[in-house]
């Protein structure tokens, strides 16, 4: 298919969708799709017709209905749309990232977005929080944190969380400098195991895959300057996935550490 027949078919179906959903939906007679869909004889018309043009919908006696294409068509339409809608919400946090960062747009489907923003700019932290209480076992990468996630971390991991974590040369400098008795409170339970990132692999935002007993989540988390900017959350296990192997590509070419450095 030519680039001159995407554009168009784009186009009729992005404005005749309504028209496409009520033909999917039922075979029906022309003049009974005017009332039904609250617009012009003459708007039906010409829907019915760049349809007809693109062998999307079909003549069967007095009704219309749609084809085969045309229900595969509307379809992977409906997916592109709320896929763009998804990214959509999601700008908020993904503007924070250079551009050449890679998210596959599966992780987007369907996610849901929490801003550092007013009125409640503390939102996102709270929802981390809650992950690290709610969940049993962590896998992530950290390139940033919030130094009270250090200590929710540790309260989480002695009370039985178990976590494997890969960090960047500068969060194992602050972990050291900053906070040395949390994390070895941490270490000292056997539930931690901490890797430095190869800097090749780093990744412009955090990841973390949180499991617990009734499902798995999987969280990018984007920091700025001033603290973190928001995280985005998704459960459907084609996220997860794509989580678990941005993570495998780091773990790859990490190195194994101890907070004490031997």
């Amino acid at each position: 298919m030519d680039d001159d027949v995407d554009v168009t078919l784009l186009s009729v179906l992005t404005r005749r969708r309504s028209l496409l959903e009520r033909l999917a939906a039922n075979p029906t007679r022309k003049c009974d799709l005017t009332g039904d869909l609250d617009i012009s004889r003459s708007t039906i018309d010409r829907g019915i017709r760049e349809l007809e043009q693109l062998d999307l919908i079909e003549r069967e006696g007095r009704e219309y209905r749609t084809t085969l294409a045309g229900e595969l068509a509307l379809a992977e339409y409906n997916r592109f749309s709320s896929r763009v809608s998804d990214v959509v919400d999601a700008r908020d946090v993904l503007s924070s990232l250079p551009p050449e960062t890679t998210i596959d747009p599966t992780f987007l489907d369907g996610a849901d977005v929490l801003v550092s923003q007013r009125p409640d700019p503390e939102r996102p932290a709270r929802e981390l929080e809650r992950l690290v209480t709610s969940t049993g076992h962590h896998r992530g990468f950290g390139s940033a944190f919030l130094d009270h996630l250090v200590t929710a971390y540790r309260d989480a991991i002695v009370d039985g969380l178990e976590c494997e974590f890969v960090v960047t040369s500068a969060v194992l400098d602050r972990l050291v400098s900053r906070h040395h008795e949390s994390v070895s409170d941490a270490l000292s339970t056997g539930r931690v195991e901490l890797w430095e990132a190869a800097e090749r692999t780093s990744l412009p935002y955090c990841l973390v895959v949180a499991r617990g007993e009734r499902r798995t989540i999987a969280t990018v988390l984007v920091y700025v300057d001033e603290g973190l900017k928001g995280i985005i959350t998704n459960d459907d296990p084609a996220a997860v996935e794509w989580a678990e192997s941005k993570l495998d590509e780091i773990w790859a070419a990490a190195t194994p550490i101890s907070f004490d450095g031997e």
